[in-house]
């Protein structure tokens, strides 16, 4: 293999100069200055989709703040993770209802019409819907639309894809995590460990710290469980306040219907089936 000439000094000479000029190698400089460009821009756009977050949800970022400066060990970097329970299936409430129209043709005449729609909502949210000719046909494809949808939440956490309109994850935490219930959280809880699915085996990372909130009404969670248990979380916050509690009571439909307040304890009760306070009717969100 023939060896490569040495440069001549006023080749040397010249090279440097060009590199120089040009603030390097030569060849490299363009393409540095344009990496160098487009870093910048990516910075610049997720700091002004930062603010924008921080001014939309500032209670996440401000519980999200104080639990980085509570638990966050110096030189070491942490994520922190606002949970859904896991028998959140991303949807609590599915209704067919019938849409019916008045067609008006000089061709064909005139006729009522009626389409067939499904529709769901998360804690009082609209998240999806979809329409077919007859209700045969949105009943037998309703569980094929929801497993559709259930893939898109589990997938995307939040967000938008086609029909499906999940709200944004530092939306949902502000929520209270017990599925179907529409409240706003007020007590926010670390989990000092967290486990698989089937509870087989331990899944707790260093540098996690995984958090879940729930409501008055939904603070007791138990001791059956090994992840959702009185004993595997810390509470780190509690804002109830004495005059939310009637609307909360009246907000809940679930057999939990009633709560009381004995000094500043939190008592649940629960009404016998068909006993007055059970609300028949769905928090929907405009």
């Amino acid at each position: 293999m023939n060896e490569p000439e040495e440069l001549t000094p006023q080749q040397k000479e010249t090279s440097k100069q060009i590199a120089d000029a040009l603030g390097g190698q030569v060849g490299e400089p363009v393409e540095a200055e344009e990496e160098k460009a487009s870093r910048a821009e990516r910075e610049a756009e997720r700091e002004r989709k930062l603010a924008e977050g921080r001014k939309l949800y500032p209670n996440y970022y401000r519980l999200h703040d104080e639990i980085l400066y509570k638990y966050q060990k110096p030189g070491k970097w942490l994520h922190v993770y606002f949970d859904r329970h896991r028998e959140d299936t991303g949807y609590d409430r599915v209704e067919i209802d019938i849409v019916p129209r008045y067609k008006q043709s000089h061709m064909s005449g005139d006729e009522w019409r009626f389409s067939y729609r499904a529709r769901v909502w998360w804690k009082g949210f609209l998240i999806g819907s979809h329409s077919m000719s007859t209700m045969e046909h949105i009943t037998r494809t309703l569980d094929h639309w929801l497993d559709y949808m259930n893939e898109i939440i589990h997938i995307n956490g939040s967000g938008h894809e086609g029909m499906i309109h999940f709200p944004d994850h530092r939306l949902q935490a502000e929520y209270c995590a017990q599925p179907g219930c529409p409240n706003k959280a007020t007590h926010t809880f670390v989990k000092k460990k967290t486990w698989t699915r089937d509870g087989c085996s331990e899944t707790t990372k260093p540098n996690a710290v995984h958090v879940i909130r729930f409501c008055p009404l939904h603070t007791t969670r138990g001791d059956c469980a090994l992840e959702d248990a009185d004993n595997n979380l810390e509470l780190i916050e509690a804002l109830a306040e004495r005059d939310e509690t009637e609307r909360y009571a009246r907000a809940v439909n679930t057999a939990v219907a009633y709560i009381t307040l004995e000094g500043d304890q939190f008592g649940i009760g629960q009404l016998p089936l068909g006993g007055v306070g059970i609300c028949d009717t769905p928090v929907t969100h405009e």
